[in-house]
């Protein structure tokens, strides 16, 4: 039981007092660390000094109070200003920031230290942007150009000399105004085609991502012409002429290969040339060859007059060939020394050949002419040579009969073709070779030879029998029973000639020329022609009938052609009739239950109300028949479409078209929408695509028409949901133990992943506090949205590059380099440097590396300088840094 007792406090373990309670004093925290105190209260009994009944210990932390020094701001002309801390547990967030603007700028945040409330103070920030960049030294050139050529763009902008404090220029463009509202084409400045050189006034600016096209100056364009106008004088000289008003300057190249405006020989002779070239004075001349870079150049040739060379000699200047048969035979000729031969068609008056002689092919008159060697221009006069087609002789003969006794007297022909021709007979039978009179010296079958006496001969054959008509008494002919053979084009024949002959005979075949084929009473011939019959006594070879006639024939297709006034037809039009070009008489018939008249293949298009498509067949009625069909279409009265169902896209996607022809037969098709509204892929197809250009409902159109006329429209609402396109700002870059503020814009609603380091996941600007580097996803359930990614790098604690933004290389012994500084050890380390013009003027991968101020052993101006820097530290992620550094001297 204890009755009195005291109380000793300690802080850290040194004494601090006595009692109930005591007042502590924090102490002082620089930095960005909190300080922990530890506190310990023990109680003593008072009658035991010395034993301790209870004692307790507990931390106190005490937080840093707020260090304006911690915090670095970054002001940007081009992007938001950024405010970073060396305090990584200092949290900043943009109360605010907006788009820089020309002029003076204010950027405020709110600093407070994370897991305190010890801090919670606002800063603000004032910086001052100059906004376009300010042209130094304008552009003021003169360019000569020939036409189509195109300027060098790059050369004449390195001349334009510019101030760009913030970094806002974006490259130059060129104007053809000086308002600079038409960028430049080259049809700006084409040359017209006239004679003349003509000048162009084009204007160039500096683009700024802050503004409107800054004036940089002007070119001022002279365009020479590609001369065309100059062509020879003509005659004995070797002159041309300027058919542009004597505007252009025109030189010939001399004997020593020099230029003048003088021709080389004022007496030319016959055939020399000289070169010439034609220019607009002033010309350029980019290579400095001495030769102008647009012109006209060609080659003048002198036409004087000369002794013609005498004609051409014929040796062979006529030449026959018989009709039907390739010419083997050529026109010859001599000429004298010193020239050729060349040789003219006469139909057309071009030459065709060269050299003594010339194989013709073609029937007709042809000209041989001498041309001398050394002057192509200097010929005789023509010579004729013929090549003449012939007509083939006609050798036609006959005989009174084709049966004769050998008592009979002699028998003459009857010639019908050409006369005076040589007769020959086969098997010793004796003929007149003159006038093909036969002695009939022999029994037997035998053939008579004429051919006629002409260059285009021509030969035929007569064939005879001979008996002993005292020996024997002719059998009477065979009898035809099938006499007469037919068959359709393209087929094999199988049938036979038949015949009859009297008892103690029997029967021998011949073809036409007389030659025996078979024997028996029926042949089946192969070839279409006649054939012969002839009875022949059993036992007497020699005592043979007259011969009768049987024929073999080939018969063509018939032709089953026939055709329709039209191939669509409408309901209630007209019953169309066919026009049969082929075979008449034959059959009609149709498909798919047309009603078509068999006989007059008239169409009944009341048999099919409901239209569609159908084939008409007719078939002749011959030996060789013969089909064709023609496709007919009957449209019904009326046609409907569906246009499809409707559709919804968003922004910048294209709606799938899917019409349908729900009834009838389209005969075009055309797709319709707002004008301005959007495009179609294939308006006439019922598929394809809508690319809208507008966002909100369009009604799309579908008509359909058929061939009688019918319309049918339908449509369809398509709706076009705006893109959503959601955006987020943040720092992208923060030290570790450091947070930032993710900013999303563009939705109504959004949804971020990767939530464990965020303050909120349904917000539309959560707190991140990420450890390591993070990429954050933000998505919206809003209609036509995608996800969206941003990534926050984190550094470790303490790692800083420091850049000086001047130096003052004049061996003072200070500042004379340039360097940049790190706090921690770099992985990698690149840095640029570059002049107002943005030429690199240094360039380094060692940090230790400064730049002195010269580039080429050449001490550089004074003035702004941009620095890039890419670096990173052990973690490898690269960064990049970039600015303005200022040297003076």
């Amino acid at each position: 039981f204890i009755t009195l007792a005291d109380v000793e406090w300690a802080v850290n373990g040194a004494f601090a007092g006595g009692g109930q309670s005591i007042v502590l004093t924090a102490p002082t925290v620089i930095g960005c660390t909190p300080q922990t105190v530890q506190v310990t209260a023990s109680i003593y009994c008072s009658n035991d000094p010395s034993a301790v009944w209870d004692s307790e210990t507990f931390d106190i932390t005490v937080f840093p109070s707020y260090d304006p020094t911690l915090l670095t701001f970054a002001p940007n002309c081009i992007n938001l200003p950024t405010l970073t801390s060396a305090c990584a547990e200092y949290v900043l967030t943009q109360v605010s920031v907006p788009a820089p603007q020309p002029g003076s700028n204010n950027a405020t945040w709110s600093v407070s230290y994370n897991g305190s409330t010890c801090i919670d103070e606002t800063v603000s920030y004032t910086y001052t942007c100059n906004g376009c960049p300010v042209v130094d030294v304008p552009l003021a050139a003169n360019l000569p150009v020939c036409d189509g050529d195109v300027p060098d763009w790059a050369a004449l902008e390195a001349q334009i000399v510019i101030t760009d404090a913030d970094g806002t220029a974006n490259g130059f463009a060129w104007f053809s105004d000086a308002a600079l509202t038409n960028p430049l084409t080259a049809a700006d400045y084409a040359h017209s085609g006239a004679c003349a050189a003509e000048t162009f006034t084009l204007y160039v600016a500096v683009l700024c991502t802050a503004g409107n096209p800054v004036p940089a100056g002007t070119l001022t364009l002279t365009v020479f012409p590609q001369p065309s106008t100059v062509s020879p004088a003509g005659g004995c000289t070797l002159q041309v002429q300027d058919n542009c008003g004597n505007l252009l300057t025109i030189e010939y190249q001399q004997t020593d290969g020099t230029w003048s405006g003088n021709v080389p020989n004022p007496a030319p002779a016959m055939g020399e040339t000289a070169q010439w070239r034609a220019y607009v004075a002033g010309a350029p001349d980019a290579n400095g060859d001495g030769a102008p870079d647009c012109m006209q150049t060609g080659t003048v040739m002198a036409v004087c007059a000369c002794t013609p060379p005498p004609p051409p000699l014929g040796v062979v200047t006529d030449v026959a060939v018989c009709a039907g048969e390739a010419n083997t035979t050529a026109f010859e000729a001599t000429t004298v020394a010193g020239t050729y031969i060349i040789w003219i068609d006469a139909a057309t008056g071009l030459p065709i050949a060269d050299g003594t002689t010339f194989m013709p092919t073609i029937p007709g008159t042809y000209f041989a002419q001498a041309v001398l060697d050394d002057n192509d221009l200097c010929t005789s006069t023509q010579v004729p040579f013929t090549l003449t087609e012939l007509p083939t002789e006609n050798a036609d003969f006959t005989y009174s009969g084709t049966q004769f006794c050998l008592s009979d007297p002699s028998a003459l022909p009857d010639i019908t073709g050409t006369s005076g021709g040589t007769f020959s007979a086969s098997g010793g039978l004796v003929v007149n070779p003159a006038s093909g009179e036969i002695t009939f010296n022999l029994a037997g079958t035998f053939t008579i030879t004429y051919t006629t006496p002409g260059t285009c001969a021509d030969t035929e054959t007569f064939n005879i029998s001979v008996i002993d008509c005292t020996t024997c008494t002719p059998p009477a002919p065979p009898v035809l029973i099938t006499g007469l053979l037919s068959i359709c084009d393209g087929n094999i024949n199988n049938a036979a000639f038949v015949v009859t002959t009297q008892p103690n005979t029997y029967v021998q075949w011949f073809d036409s020329n007389n030659n025996p084929l078979d024997t028996g009473n029926t042949f089946v011939p192969s070839l279409p022609g006649n054939y012969f019959a002839q009875a022949v006594e059993t036992g007497n070879d020699l005592c043979v009938s007259t011969q009768i006639t049987a024929t073999f024939e080939i018969l063509p297709q018939e032709s089953a052609a026939f055709t329709y006034p039209a191939t669509n037809f409408c309901a209630g039009n007209t019953n169309p009739i066919p026009i049969v070009s082929g075979t008449p008489g034959g059959t009609f018939s149709a498909t798919n239950g047309l009603t078509v008249n068999a006989v007059t293949g008239e169409i009944d298009l009341s048999s099919v109300p409901a239209g569609g498509s159908f084939e008409v067949i007719y078939t002749t009625g011959g030996l060789c028949a013969g089909s064709d069909t023609v496709a007919v279409t009957i449209t019904a009265s009326g046609i409907n479409a569906d246009a499809g169902p409707d559709i919804n896209i968003c922004e910048g996607n294209a709606a799938a078209l899917s019409g349908l022809i729900t009834s009838g037969i389209a005969a075009s098709v055309n797709w319709a929408a707002t004008p301005g509204s959007g495009d179609f892929s294939n308006a006439t197809s019922l598929s394809g695509n809508f690319t809208p250009l507008v966002t909100g409902s369009v009604n799309l159109y579908l008509e359909v028409t058929d061939d009688c006329g019918n319309t049918a429209i339908d449509s369809l609402m398509l709706t076009v949901q705006p893109q959503v396109v959601i955006s987020v700002s943040g720092d992208a870059t923060i030290a570790q133990g450091q947070t930032t503020q993710l900013i999303a814009t563009g939705a109504s609603n959004y949804t971020w992943q990767t939530s464990p380091t965020l303050s909120c996941t349904n917000c539309s600007n959560p707190i991140a506090a990420p450890d390591e580097t993070t990429t954050y996803v933000v998505s919206s359930d809003d209609a036509c949205s995608e996800a969206v990614s941003f990534t926050v790098i984190v550094t470790p604690a303490g790692e800083k590059l420091l850049v000086p933004n001047a130096f003052s290389p004049n061996n003072d012994g200070e500042n004379d380099v340039f360097n940049v500084f790190s706090s921690q050890l770099l992985n990698s380390f690149t840095l640029y440097i570059y002049n107002r013009w943005g030429n690199l003027v240094f360039e380094t991968n060692n940090p230790a590396e400064g730049w002195d101020g010269t580039y080429n052993g050449k001490e550089q101006e004074i003035g702004v300088y941009v620095y890039a820097i890419k670096y990173s530290f052990a973690d490898g992620f690269e960064q990049y840094k970039k600015g303005n550094i200022t040297l003076v001297r």
